[in-house]
């Protein structure tokens, strides 16, 4: 009911729902025109008028049905497809990047207190790196890489359990294979992961930078960011508001894209009911 709501006020939606209704009407009204004198239009005009009313009720209402069961929208942003709908990401092409939320340390190890296992994070190192021998072989990789080693930004010499040490700019990506680890997530001396509103936002453009630089034109799966565990230390956001975020920090760092790209947004089932892609439309205007 709550998407219901939203819809009848906006009049963008008024709009797109009289267009047909519109159309059927002024057809009508042309037709009826060079009509006027034959017997069973002056008989039945008023059952045609009814009859019209109800069909353009109808439409109306079958386009809200449509509108509030959408599950997906495309939008067109600085002449690149921005693609939201529903989907496991771990179940993508390829050929495709796939982004994994990690947190500034790129921490490894899920054990419930650095790692959760119900995160992206864990999810994503208990099914590809479930041996201890091959998540080492990924840390050394860490270790290695350029890319981490231009963006470190300080040292936190002591952690409980087995946590890394070395702290990475929020928004820098690792690529492993088809897949973009980037430093999503702060990390407080409880091993909690945690933002502010402009720690969120200067991640999400520093990324959008990152993956330009590794992208090689492909398609970047993105999920939506911060919707699991994560804490947000001065500001509320539902799902909505994270996901416009997440598109508008988009929209802005394209700048310093050389070539159109495609981004596909993914968002859990669960959250469902939380999203109104008819709103994110507006985005493109």
């Amino acid at each position: 009911m709550k998407k219901v709501r939203e819809l009848v006020v906006r009049k963008r939606f008024w709009k797109e729902a009289f267009l047909l209704p519109g159309c059927v009407f002024y057809l009508t009204t042309i037709v009826l025109t060079f009509l006027t004198e034959v017997p069973f239009v002056q008989k039945y005009k008023v059952v045609l008028f009814v009859a019209l009313l109800i069909i353009s009720l109808l439409s109306i209402f079958f386009f809200l049905i449509y509108k509030v069961r959408i599950r997906s929208v495309k939008l067109t942003i600085n002449h690149s497809v921005v693609e939201v709908g529903f989907g496991d990401i771990f179940k993508q092409r390829v050929n495709d990047f796939k982004v994994i939320p990690f947190n500034e340390f790129f921490d490894t190890v899920v054990d419930g207190k650095i790692v959760s296992s119900h995160s992206l994070h864990g999810e994503y190192l208990l099914k590809k790196y479930a041996d201890p021998v091959s998540r080492e072989n990924l840390d050394e990789r860490m270790m290695e890489d350029s890319g981490l080693r231009g963006n470190m930004v300080g040292f936190q010499k002591f952690r409980d359990g087995k946590g890394k040490c070395v702290r990475y700019k929020l928004g820098t990506v690792f690529k492993d294979d088809d897949y973009f680890l980037v430093a999503f997530s702060k990390v407080n001396d409880r091993n909690e992961a945690g933002l502010s509103l402009a720690e969120y936002v200067q991640c999400l453009l520093s990324f959008w930078e990152e993956v330009e630089r590794y992208r090689e034109g492909q398609t970047v799966v993105v999920p939506l960011f911060g919707t699991g565990i994560t804490r947000y230390q001065n500001f509320t956001a539902t799902h909505q508001d994270l996901l416009e975020i997440l598109i508008w920090t988009f929209e802005k760092s394209k700048v310093h894209y050389k070539t159109p790209a495609k981004v596909k947004v993914l968002i859990h089932e669960s959250h469902q009911k939380e999203i109104d892609f008819d709103r994110l439309k507006a985005l493109e205007e």
